[in-house]
């Protein structure tokens, strides 16, 4: 086990090593970004979501034991947002499949797990890989263009926990006196 986990770890650093040298292939990046460290890293990421929302939903259904809420009022809540969640989430599920072929499964998973946000997942991840000079997933799609990518999806998501809650809170109802 540790005999194969040295390998595997200097099978990445000859890669890393070929791409600053400009010799990956479309192969070699995705063999990174499909790694178990990755895989590992993604997976917490979206365990501390589903934590979260394990977490919301356990106050959801104390607060409404405390205004005294009949239970079955919070049950068929859940339930219908369950079933109602469905169909979004197919559409963002086949946009994850098609990100896993450009820029490797976790990081689609992560990215889509967390945001949910598919258009702007996938548009983020264009512009990263035209800022490199190549089309996602294309023909010369290397491990930088995949890291530009994933700065790109990443980027978008910093702007958007930083800008958007600036404009709602400068634009504030003030109640009237």
């Amino acid at each position: 086990m540790v005999q194969h986990s040295a390998a595997a770890e200097l099978n990445q650093s000859e890669l890393l090593d070929q791409s600053l040298k400009g010799e990956e292939s479309m192969e070699d990046y995705l063999k990174i970004a499909n790694s178990g460290t990755a895989w590992v890293l993604c997976a917490i990421t979206v365990a501390i979501a589903f934590i979260q929302a394990l977490l919301y939903m356990r106050m959801a259904r104390k607060t409404a034991t405390k205004i005294h809420l009949p239970e079955e009022i919070p049950n068929k809540a859940f339930r219908i947002g369950l079933i109602s969640a469905i169909g979004p989430a197919m559409g963002v599920f086949i946009v994850m499949v098609g990100l896993m072929a450009a820029i490797g499964g976790p990081m689609s998973w992560t990215r889509l797990s967390i945001i949910g946000a598919a258009p702007t997942e996938l548009t983020a991840a264009t512009y990263g890989a035209q800022a490199s000079g190549v089309e996602l997933g294309g023909a010369g799609y290397t491990l930088t263009a995949m890291a530009a990518s994933w700065f790109a999806m990443a980027l978008r998501t910093l702007l958007r926990l930083t800008a958007i809650p600036r404009c709602v809170s400068a634009r504030r109802i003030r109640p009237t006196p």
